[in-house]
């Protein structure tokens, strides 16, 4: 995995986090609303208690799944802080506001009193040495 992907892949853990957040938001919204069928009172075998039941389930899973993300991402992050370490600071605090916390290049500069382009600038290198010691990191491994 190249560097731009292995930072932006915390940025897409955090979308899918949400993402089944929703979901699980919607299903639950679905189970209590008045208007659902699932608080009518049915008889044992009808469609609806199915329905409950795997609506539950689903639930249960996507949990399930939100969890192992969220672990994911704690492990990612502190792998990427772990390799920010490792180069220069001025490198690291740039692509840590860029990728950790989703700062674009015109927000970074006008903070630091830079322009884009010296951001991007910085960004550019800034990745070549993540690179390297995340190429130097997984030799090691």
């Amino acid at each position: 995995m190249n560097a731009c992907e292995f930072l932006n892949s915390v940025r897409v853990l955090d979308s899918r986090i949400r993402m089944k957040m929703n979901q699980v938001a919607s299903l639950r919204d679905s189970l209590t609303s008045p208007a659902s069928p699932f608080g009518q009172e049915k008889v044992s075998g009808s469609k609806n208690v199915g329905a409950m039941g795997n609506s539950v389930a689903l639930i249960i899973d996507i949990d399930k799944d939100i969890e192992r993300l969220r672990e994911e991402l704690a492990m990612r992050q502190k792998e990427i802080l772990y390799l920010l370490d490792q180069i220069k600071p001025e490198y690291a605090s740039v692509l840590f506001s860029y990728y950790l916390e989703g700062k674009s290049t015109k927000e970074i500069g006008t903070s630091r009193f830079l322009s884009r382009r010296q951001i991007q600038r910085l960004l550019k290198a800034g990745t070549v040495q993540f690179q390297s010691a995340l190429d130097r990191h997984y030799a090691d491994m």
